[in-house]
């Protein structure tokens, strides 16, 4: 790994070992759903997307297990389409005297990053960050064939931690990170030869574990039957300063002050990570999290249409059958026998209006899982009738939604871009030649730190006693950017991008101001220079015709802009006018609709008042009747009493 033992210089230097345990194990303890989280969105990119007893409910209603994975098309179509906007690194003088210097250190980068394979490892990153809590690479310094190490970066495969309390995307403010690893005995005693006896002991009895029931994997060292340790790099800040240790169970390793120094001089540990959100809780996830309620939606929709499309619901009698399970079963068999009682009322219903439903909302959710991934946007699909400027602006439009990630991502290449150079630079002290690109000023292959040599083939040395070199790479003052983007890098572009619109302006400032390098633009100028010293008159008439076209385009341009404002005014107009009417028919609506209110009102107290009249006509009616019959009884009462035949009376004798 490139780290050499250091022991401290007094007692204290270093963290104990039961601090680093015990920070380690706060990781463990604080961040176990952050891990749960990873795990089920790794899950769910590779398919895994239904749990045991989802499965086991669904096989109960004999329901179909369909997943339909949007998640995986969508992570590697974003991956896919961020690694087609990327660009080399560049490298830009701090000061005008240090312009050749930036080129060499542009090509120098370029080429540690070659040795690497850089372009094979950033796209597994990027997905890896789409994914994962935390992903990185790791730097270490190797022994090399040039006479100096060479630098090594690998990613970060598994076992990461760091500073729970960390709440920065690139874990700036974690005050520890590392690496738990298990790793075989005899690779283990390889790397650490001093303490191969420990170890064994180790490996044979299991002792070390911090928990009294062996039964938390995470807290167990050793693994006695496949002799295998777990081994904890842990990088950690002591005051100011980087330090590392390398321990397993009640062993320190080794242990040491961190030998990366950025170009201030300052200490930085070797791993380069980054997160591509933290929520609130000060979890990290990646691109999975807020993709996973869609794609669970879309399986159970599915799932749901299929299984609605395959079965229908039967209404029978109660009691019309003896076993209304295996009418259910045969019923939902293509080839199903069906033996009904006679006199049995069946009736049966499809479920087509259900699995419609369900496929509708299938559509909105897949939709849904598209605009928050791989739009046609987002893939430069936008239609066919689309300029490439205009689709352009809505593929930028499209990925300034998945900005987070995006800005984490670039900002996690450039930290990785300047600690190599800072590396290279550190250590990079022996004659090398780098491979360029072919130029006649620089050659195929550009000497860096090579001795310069007199006349006599001498090395030329300075008073100090050191010798004379061509293209030092410890003496380069540059800046390391990243320009992956429509972004303007320095103000030195803008002003091209100015000039670049405004006719006759000569090529040469135009060269000048562009950002290219600075041997390209010698090349470019020395022939802008030949050319004119030797005047054509071809080249003249050519160059009038040319004139003589842009000046028609130019007229031609104000023509069609005269026309493109005279349309969008009678458009601003019509639209004007269209609101207007809007509002007008908005306005005759609403006082239609209030005299109707009005109206209905009036009829309703019309028709109470004249149901009060009738009623009381009605009693009126009722008492005068009364009256009359009272009247008529007693006047029938009078007339019976006249009619009745009178007694004879009595004569006397």
């Amino acid at each position: 790994m490139g780290l050499n033992q250091i022991l401290p210089s007094e007692k204290g230097q270093y963290a104990s070992l039961s601090t680093l345990k015990r920070r380690y194990q706060d990781y463990l303890t604080s961040k176990r759903d952050e891990r749960d989280e990873e795990e089920r969105s790794d899950r769910y990119y590779h398919g895994d997307q239904w749990t045991a007893s989802e499965i086991a409910k669904l096989n109960e209603r004999g329901q179909p297990i369909v997943t339909d994975n949007q998640i995986q098309p969508n992570v590697d179509g974003v991956v896919g389409v961020v690694e087609k906007l990327r660009q080399d690194p560049k490298a830009f003088a701090r000061t005008p005297k240090h312009e050749m210097g930036a080129e060499i250190a542009t090509y120098t980068l370029n080429y540690a990053l070659d040795q690497n394979r850089w372009k094979d490892i950033t796209p597994v990153v990027a997905c890896e960050g789409a994914r994962k809590a935390v992903v990185g690479v790791e730097l270490s310094i190797e022994p090399g064939d040039q006479g100096d190490p060479d630098i090594k970066i690998e990613r970060v495969l598994e076992g990461f931690f760091y500073d729970p309390r960390s709440i920065k995307e690139d874990l700036s403010d974690a005050r520890y990170m590392g690496v738990a690893k298990w790793v075989d005995l005899e690779l283990a005693q390889e790397m650490f030869p001093g303490r191969a006896e420990e170890l064994e002991d180790l490996a044979d009895s299991g002792d070390g574990s911090d928990s009294d029931s062996q039964t938390d994997r995470e807290l167990i060292w050793a693994q006695v039957n496949e002799k295998r340790l777990r081994i904890v790099e842990q990088w950690y800040l002591k005051g100011k300063v980087w330090c590392f240790c390398f321990y397993t169970a009640n062993i320190k390793l080794l242990e040491g002050v961190s030998p990366y120094k950025d170009e201030l001089g300052h200490t930085f540990p070797r791993y380069v990570m980054f997160s591509a959100n933290i929520d609130h809780d000060g979890d990290r996830y990646g691109l999975v999290r807020n993709l996973i309620p869609m794609q669970d939606e879309v399986n159970h929709r599915r799932s749901k249409a299929l299984h609605a499309l395959n079965t229908i619901r039967v209404y029978i009698e109660s009691g019309a059958v003896s076993d209304p399970k295996e009418l259910q079963a045969q019923i939902n068999r293509n080839d199903g026998l069906i033996v009904i009682p006679p006199g049995a009322k069946v009736d049966e219903k499809s479920n087509a209006e259900q699995a419609k439903g369900n496929l509708e909302m299938l559509q909105e959710a897949k939709q849904a899982l598209q605009n928050a991934g791989l739009s046609p946007q987002l893939l430069g699909e936008a239609g066919n009738d689309q300029s490439g400027r205009a689709i352009a602006l809505l593929q930028n439009a499209a990925l300034a939604q998945l900005g987070p990630f995006i800005t984490n991502w670039r900002g996690w290449k450039l930290r990785v871009y300047r600690a190599v150079w800072n590396l290279v630079q550190q250590n990079w002290k022996a004659e090398r030649f780098i491979r360029v690109t072919d130029d006649a000023e620089l050659p195929g292959f550009l000497p860096v730190n090579q001795p310069v040599r007199d006349e006599f083939g001498r090395v030329v040395m300075r008073p100090d006693g050191t010798a004379v070199l061509q293209n030092p790479l410890g003496a380069l003052d540059v800046d390391i950017i990243i320009d992956e983007g429509p972004d303007t890098v320095t103000q030195m572009q803008d002003v091209y991008q100015a000039l670049s619109n405004i006719p006759n302006v000569p090529p040469q400032v135009i060269i000048e101001t562009a950002n290219l390098p600075h041997s390209t633009k010698k090349k470019i100028l020395g022939i802008l220079e030949q050319a004119a010293q030797q005047p054509n008159p071809e080249v003249a008439a050519k160059q009038a015709e040319m004139k003589l076209k842009e000046q028609e385009a130019l007229q031609s341009a104000q023509l069609k802009q005269q026309e493109f404002e005279f349309d969008q005014r009678k458009a601003a107009a019509e639209l004007q006018a269209k609101r207007e009417s809007q509002i007008a028919d908005q306005q005759l609506k609403r006082e239609q609709q209030l005299f109707e209110q009005q109206l209905q009102r009036e009829q309703a107290e019309f028709e109470r008042q004249l149901e009060r009249e009738r009623a009381e006509d009605e009693a009126e009616l009722a008492k005068m009747k009364a009256v009359a019959a009272a009247n008529t009884a007693h006047e029938a009462a009078i007339t019976r009493a006249n009619q009745q035949p009178r007694k004879p009376q009595r004569t006397a004798n």
